[in-house]
């Protein structure tokens, strides 16, 4: 490439999403009924922003944090990310950043703090508590852990916990979020309120919800 894309539509013609990318994320956003409006919250792993976007127009935030190890992975993404979203691994990480700066620049309403990092290292450089958490990464079980203890502890009290990869047929190796998540609430004073369709799971502090006599 020998000159970087200058606009997102010049982007996504040289590096396009699937189709199937844009109905997947349609279809995750019913899980979006159990989060607060106009509040301020996070995307961990928020890649491209083609998920950001939905977040963005739903949900109208004052402030969003959105978290993702973009050019730490190097160059390209290599074997961090599914080749179908990067071209065959042609996408650029430094684009794939700039992406996401571009989407975020849509809602000019909504502050955008960009960090690059990985959760749960830096959720120290979360300066906020939040009202809401949005886990999009592909993790084990043990990581995934760590990344759902570490976002309680930067959640407001009624902050809603939510997230992806939320797969409870134990036949797959893919349902080590679900398996974390049964884990963690048992172990927590944290509760499951939703779960289901297209693998969107949502969690909040039961004690802060209790109804005071």
């Amino acid at each position: 490439m020998s000159a970087p894309p200058a606009s997102l539509e010049e982007s996504n013609r040289l590096f396009p999403l699937p189709e199937s990318e844009a109905r997947r994320a349609d279809l995750r956003k019913w899980i979006l009924n159990y989060v607060p409006k106009g509040a301020i919250g996070a995307e961990i792993g928020t890649f491209r922003g083609q998920f950001s976007e939905v977040l963005l127009k739903f949900l109208e935030p004052r402030k969003v944090y959105f978290v993702d190890p973009w050019t730490l992975h190097g160059e390209f993404f290599g074997d961090a990310a599914d080749p179908a979203l990067t071209a065959a691994d042609a996408l650029p990480t430094a684009l794939a950043l700039q992406e996401a700066r571009w989407r975020a620049a849509q809602f000019p309403n909504t502050e955008s703090v960009f960090i690059e990092g990985r959760f749960p290292e830096c959720a120290a450089r979360i300066d906020d508590k939040l009202d809401w958490l949005y886990l999009d990464a592909d993790l084990r079980l043990e990581p995934t852990l760590a990344a759902l203890q570490a976002a309680t502890e930067v959640m407001a009290p009624k902050g809603i916990l939510f997230g992806n990869e939320w797969w409870p047929n134990t036949s797959t190796a893919r349902n080590e979020v679900f398996q974390a998540l049964g884990q963690f609430t048992r172990k927590s004073k944290y509760e499951l309120i939703a779960a289901g369709p297209f693998g969107q799971w949502a969690i909040r502090h039961r004690g802060a919800w209790k109804t005071k006599k």
